[in-house]
């Protein structure tokens, strides 16, 4: 076990092949057994960004309890990812995939390194992230410049390219209770 304090690290997921609702459950429950799930957004559907020729996206967030450092974080996602047949060498940039886990924030932390960078550089132009982000906590600042994530999602609601829209599921909204958030 690292000695470190826990950490809240917020991760967003987003599947759009197979049965992307059930990964998504699968991985949350996973992530779960290792670092205790707090938070847990409310399910979206997503218009597919940049390489539109795509299904639509099922995507969340979540907000859980580490203290793990970031790159073994990394790991575990990853090896989540490859466990539900993603394989990134195989598939298209930006293209289909069966799970997306992605580290958005982790504490204060700022890092930019080759393999890893937090907070992820892209996610102030995603309102498929920030939007669930905020279902989980609607007061989160970037900690690189302390702009609020609800400023950088309110910015992009008049972009038609960043449709988005509630998804209204049994099976995910039990998700809440079954894992006591």
């Amino acid at each position: 076990m690292d000695r470190r304090s826990a950490e809240s690290l917020f991760i967003s997921l987003g599947s759009n092949l197979g049965d992307s609702e059930g990964i998504l459950i699968s991985a949350i429950r996973r992530i779960h057994e290792r670092c205790p799930v707090t938070g847990l957004s409310r399910l979206y559907r997503s218009d597919p960004q940049i390489v539109t020729d795509q299904p639509f996206f099922l995507n969340a967030a979540l907000r859980c309890r580490t203290n793990w450092a970031p790159p073994r974080v990394l790991s575990f996602l990853q090896e989540i990812e490859r466990d539900h047949g993603r394989d990134r060498t195989r598939e298209r940039p930006k293209g289909p995939r069966p799970l997306d886990l992605d580290m958005i924030l982790f504490g204060s932390h700022i890092i930019d390194v080759p393999e890893l960078s937090l907070p992820h550089p892209e996610y102030r132009k995603r309102r498929f992230v920030l939007l669930p982000l905020l279902d989980i906590d609607d007061s989160l600042t970037d900690p690189r410049d302390e702009v609020r994530l609800s400023d950088l999602e309110a910015a992009l609601r008049t972009d038609p390219s960043q449709g988005i829209y509630l998804v209204d599921s049994d099976n995910y909204n039990s998700l809440t209770s079954d894992l006591r958030i």
